[in-house]
């Protein structure tokens, strides 16, 4: 990936079936956060203990807190792309939410296996038009 963790394994794109996405789900303002604080020029260290030290996710435990922002790291990391994380950071809402989809997408391989082989596969097919629309510069 594009920020290298010294406190995380490498993460294989879309590693299949992993169980984390159960405590993980979606976590788009704790992954906002991260985006925005990693666009800001921080280490992932750095992000880590801003966080911790100031309360930024609002959790009872600070390993909770770490988790949370491992996970976040790990889902910006798979996107590779600095572009797509500032997105995720500054963006609408509506648009940052589907980059952040993307990015669970290329994490973890049962979200991306469900939407694309489920009946989301229509959903699918919608975001990849407006996403390639909205992103044409850099997918290209």
């Amino acid at each position: 990936g594009i920020y290298s963790m010294k406190f995380a394994v490498e993460v294989n794109i879309m590693e299949k079936y992993k169980g984390s996405i159960t405590r993980e789900q979606f976590l788009f303002f704790e992954t906002r956060t991260v985006a925005r604080l990693l666009s800001d020029g921080m280490t992932p260290v750095e992000i880590q203990s801003e966080i911790l030290e100031n309360n930024l996710f609002q959790f009872p435990t600070e390993r909770m807190v770490d988790n949370i922002c491992r996970a976040c790291l790990r889902r910006l990391n798979a996107l590779d792309d600095k572009y797509l994380i500032s997105v995720i950071g500054s963006a609408s809402v509506s648009v940052a939410k589907q980059v952040n989809l993307y990015a669970m997408m290329r994490e973890n391989g049962i979200v991306h296996d469900f939407m694309v082989t489920s009946k989301k596969y229509i959903y699918l097919k919608v975001f990849q038009k407006s996403f390639l629309t909205l992103f044409s510069v850099v997918i290209d």
